[in-house]
This record gives C-alpha cells, structure tokens and sequence, in this order.
C-alpha cells in the first residue's frame, strides 16, 4: 500500500495524538485529527482532480469517520469545526454562525456528552441559536484512527486509486529523497496526481 517512509509519516501523527490524549491537549489532539483528515481526503480525492476541496474532507469524513461509527455530528459540521479550530482555536465557525451547522463542543477524559447535550436538546427547543453538539474527543479520535485503516483497505482493494495515492503520498508527505531544484526531482513528480 504505502511506502515506508509513508507509513511511519502516518504512525507519527497518530502517535502526536495519542500523546496530546496523554498529557490533556484535547484542543490540539482535535487540530490533528483534522490536519489529517484534510490530508487523507486529499489523498482519497477523485482520480483526475488536481487539487483538494472541501468536498474532499466532507466525504472521507461520512465515508470513514462518521458513518462507520455513529457519531452524532455530520461531516458538515466536522468541517465547521476544523474550520473553527483552525482559524480561531474556538467553536464558532462562518457555518454556525449563520445557522448551517451546529458548533462542536468537546468532551474528553472522564467527562461524558451526554449530559450536555440533554440540557442543549432542552434549551435549544426554545431558542434555536442555543443548538450545538458535544462529542467526546476520543471518540473521534477513535473514528479516525480507525478511518484510516478502512481507508487503507480500500486502497489495497482498488488498484487504480492506490497508485493515485501511492503517487499524492510521495509528494504531498514528501518521501522523496530528492527536492525541488535537485536532479531527479521533475522524474518523481511528473506523471498522475
């Protein structure tokens, strides 16, 4: 499936989450939960499509996070909250704030979501601009991992998108051995993305 340097490239970012989990980072956990996201959704994008979109991460998020798992968001509001995160380390996004999603809250640790979305669900029924969702953040962090996996599945399973991502991988996570400006480097990167 992958090359090596590929693989230890993907072991280190779940390995990053994984020790902001341990030491109580959940803010930043979450930041590379989407990093990822966006970076598999580029690899996994339509053969022939040069560049990443949103779309890219609204379907491998329903495809291999939201769906397999459950979870009480949408892949809309995933995005939303990347976006949020991202841009303002908080929960109010462009998307929540004119009511197309709602804002993502976490829970993490020993602290459970449903508690606090029974008293959002109450609240929100009378005022509707109260609506947001909290989601544990292990949970997700789980759906991703295990997203991943699913994902290498499918690659190993369809020759045509592995070599599309066998090919996005090498220049998007840079396992190359040579760099732009260096002999070889137009050989390694010319060809399908």
């Amino acid at each position: 499936m992958f090359a090596a340097a590929t693989l230890k490239t993907i072991e280190q970012h779940v390995g990053a989450i994984r020790l902001c989990l341990v030491n109580g980072l959940p803010g930043p956990a979450m930041i590379l939960v989407f990093v990822g996201i966006d970076a598999f959704g580029a690899l996994g994008r339509p053969i022939g499509q040069k560049r990443a979109s949103r779309a890219d991460f609204l379907a491998w998020t329903e495809r291999y996070v939201i769906r397999p798992k459950g979870l009480p968001i949408t892949a809309l509001e995933l995005y939303a909250a990347r976006c949020a995160a991202l841009h303002t380390l908080g929960a109010e996004s462009d998307l929540s704030t004119v009511g197309k999603v709602r804002p993502i809250f976490y829970a993490w640790g020993n602290r459970d979501a449903e508690p606090a979305n029974a008293v959002i669900a109450m609240l929100s029924k009378e005022r509707q601009d109260l609506a947001a969702v909290v989601v544990k953040v292990e949970d997700v962090v789980s759906a991703f991992i295990d997203g991943l996996a699913s994902f290498g599945r499918d690659i190993d399973a369809n020759s045509e998108l592995r070599d599309a991502v066998v090919t996005r991988a090498q220049k998007m996570f840079g396992q190359f051995s040579h760099f732009p400006g260096t002999p070889g480097f137009e050989e390694l990167t010319s060809g399908p993305p």
